[in-house]
């Protein structure tokens, strides 16, 4: 992914990319 998922994404949204991301 080219983006930040912390900047783009809320947090909720932020933890579950990291649960998608090993």
């Amino acid at each position: 992914y080219n983006y930040d998922p912390v900047k783009d994404l809320p947090l909720p949204g932020r933890y579950e990319w990291i649960r998608l991301t090993p």
